[in-house]
């Protein structure tokens, strides 16, 4: 079970309507969840997309640097935990492995 932010996985799932692993405990500020759950990988895509927050218009779009950050402290806890599709020997995999068993893309 880890930890994500709250306020990023509600407009993940609510706001947008995206798949996510069920809420299994929540308080104030973080919920929860099993990133072993089939749905992770999704969460992790969505995350890495927000936390490398480019070109956002911060001025117009309510919440977006909390959801930013957010989606920092979500990908960094799906990371560190392994999601079914990042089987990355130190957590890491996708665009940041230079592990050559890993299946993600080079180190950039």
């Amino acid at each position: 079970m880890i930890r994500v932010n709250r306020l990023f996985y509600d407009d993940h799932t609510f706001d947008r309507g995206l798949p996510a692993p069920p809420v299994l405990r929540k308080n104030r500020t973080h919920y929860w969840i099993d990133p072993t759950h089939h749905d992770a990988a999704e969460l992790l895509s969505d995350a890495d997309y927000y936390a490398d927050a480019e070109g956002f218009d911060f001025e117009v779009w309510d919440d977006g640097r909390r959801i930013v950050n957010g989606a920092k402290q979500t990908r960094r806890a799906l990371l560190k935990a392994g999601t079914p599709n990042n089987p990355c020997p130190d957590g890491v995999g996708g665009k940041w492995c230079d592990h050559p068993q890993c299946p993600g893309e080079a180190l950039i």
